[in-house]
């Protein structure tokens, strides 16, 4: 059955495919935010234009927080954000860009991962 989203103010978690199998209490857990069909067309509009400029735009619009992401030193890495409430390109500098592009495919799809993306 489809459920009805809030592109607004909804918001899901998502943990890497790398870190499934990880005990939940040790996984990174990223906030993604749901794209309205403006969000939608305005990154569309930018991939077409340059891939790297709409795969930024779509995390900065998409990527709203972490939790229990780790710098080297054990300490959670910061998350800020510039002054239009979005991540800065430091923050998002942080994720390497293998996650980097997961994370932004994550948006895209809702966080839908298939049975043999999950390994099963």
């Amino acid at each position: 059955m489809p459920i009805a989203i809030d592109p607004d103010n909804e918001t899901f978690d998502y943990v890497l495919k790398r870190e499934l199998e990880t005990e939940p209490s040790k996984q990174s857990i990223f906030e993604l935010k749901y794209l309205s069909i403006d969000e939608e067309q305005r990154v569309l509009r930018e991939l077409k234009k340059d891939d790297n400029a709409g795969g930024m735009l779509l995390l900065k619009i998409g990527l709203r927080g972490w939790r229990n992401y780790l710098k080297a030193d054990g300490e959670n890495a910061p998350f800020d954000l510039d002054n239009d409430g979005m991540p800065t390109k430091k923050t998002i500098g942080r994720l390497i860009r293998e996650d980097r592009l997961e994370i932004a495919n994550a948006i895209q799809s809702h966080g839908k991962i298939t049975e043999e993306e999950r390994g099963k």
